[in-house]
């Protein structure tokens, strides 16, 4: 693959949002000619104005930073995106059926888990159904943003309600026109009424689903709008280290060209699946773990990491050792990965008075495969990026002048 023709340093970079404005191309923070005055008045209207931000018509925090994604950065997203789709997809069809590759074996899930993916296979509702009203479930580990957008949107485009609901307002209720005798019902707040569930969409992390029994992940599964394979195979740092496994015999099969295979082996951290090859083999040679990080299989965030340079042998290798055969306990798994070193940026503040060196991580959107743009960033102090300083966060609104 050619290289990106730009540095780091001009691919992304904080801009000044009302600067930006007021000359109508991206003006890098680092290169205000704005009076301190100026940045303090301009923070100022930044808080108490008007918003400047919407995203689905809806208004956005004004406590946030701005940056700027250069078009051939958001172009190289949608190549590496085309390829991961393609895949994905052709490893979570064989999970089952290729004895060969014995996918099962070499990234483990919970009984509960793979029961329910074995049972319905492609049976999964891709779109909303207008006729019908939606229910969002909404764990309690993640408050969500986009999530919240949805109910508006749905309703505007439908006319049908759409509601957010807790796991345990879900109910099992008997239907003998149902094809497994059941169907999904909830509590109707501040009432005893039950309304069904005809279509759910899910914003949950997959050890809240050990809460479900059987029979209601397989009713949830069966009307639910997110695929349960996207879940607990793709939501699974794990997964990674399979497709990274696959790619050669991906690439022979006709499934990627050259071209993609490449992409996807200089995109992707290398990550190694526990007991595997890659794995010993990593963490064998003297001063390994210098160079590598445990990551919590299924954590967000930045939660859950231990970087080898910031622990002693001792402990390092006491982690390694509590990683067992690499089954699931309590839902949770861990993953061994290159770490990356990443290039900090000089972040403004929001008062527009000093700048200090930060990490980004940042993310994109994509359905189906297909890649939809780019979300927000994380800013922090360490590599993990835990938590944004300030309470803020990045958007990533500004890739052109208009």
């Amino acid at each position: 693959m050619s290289n990106l023709p730009l540095s780091a340093a001009d691919l992304v970079y904080q801009v000044d949002l009302l600067e930006s404005i007021r000359q109508g191309h991206p003006v890098r923070t680092t290169e205000l000619t704005t009076s301190p005055e100026q940045r303090k008045a301009d923070n100022e209207y930044i808080q108490t104005g008007p918003p400047m931000l919407k995203f689905l018509d809806i208004s956005l925090p004004k406590t946030m930073y701005h940056t700027y994604i250069h078009p051939s950065l958001l172009t190289r997203f949608d190549q590496i995106q085309s390829a991961l789709g393609k895949v994905s997809t052709n490893i979570i069809e064989r999970w089952f059926s290729d004895e060969g590759a014995n996918f099962p074996s070499r990234m483990p899930l919970d009984e509960h888990e793979e029961d329910v993916l074995r049972a319905f296979g492609d049976a999964v509702v891709k779109l909303f159904d207008s006729s019908h009203p939606g229910h969002i479930l909404l764990g309690k580990q993640w408050l969500g943003f986009d999530v919240h957008l949805l109910p508006g949107i749905f309703k505007q485009r439908t006319g049908q309600e759409m509601r957010i609901i807790s796991p345990s307002d879900l109910r099992l209720t008997e239907d003998s026109s149902s094809p497994t005798g059941y169907h999904l019902s909830c509590a109707v707040k501040d009432s005893e009424e039950l309304e069904r569930v005809w279509q759910i969409s899910i914003d949950m992390v997959q050890a809240e689903f050990r809460e479900f029994s059987p029979e209601m992940l397989r009713e949830i599964g069966r009307i639910c709008t997110n695929d349960l394979r996207s879940i607990f195979l793709l939501h699974d740092k794990r997964f990674l280290g399979i497709m990274l496994e696959e790619l050669d015999s991906l690439l022979e099969a006709g499934v990627v060209d050259s071209l993609e295979a490449q992409l996807l082996k200089e995109s992707i951290a290398p990550t190694y699946v526990p007991g595997s090859a890659g794995w010993q083999a990593a963490i064998s040679s003297p001063n390994s773990k210098e160079g590598l990080v445990l990551k919590d299989a299924r954590g967000g965030i930045g939660i859950g990491h231990t970087f080898g340079h910031n622990v002693t042998q001792e402990v390092w290798d006491e982690r390694l050792r509590a990683v067992g055969d690499g089954k699931l306990v309590d839902g949770k798994g861990t993953v061994l990965q290159r770490k990356v070193d990443q290039v900090s940026f000089d972040i403004l503040n929001l008062a527009g008075d000093a700048f200090q060196k930060l990490y980004l991580i940042g993310a994109w959107a994509a359905v189906n495969g297909q890649y939809l743009g780019v979300t927000s960033m994380r800013l922090g102090n360490d590599l993990g990026c835990v938590q944004p300083p300030d309470g803020g966060m990045v958007i990533l609104a500004v890739t052109s002048s208009s």
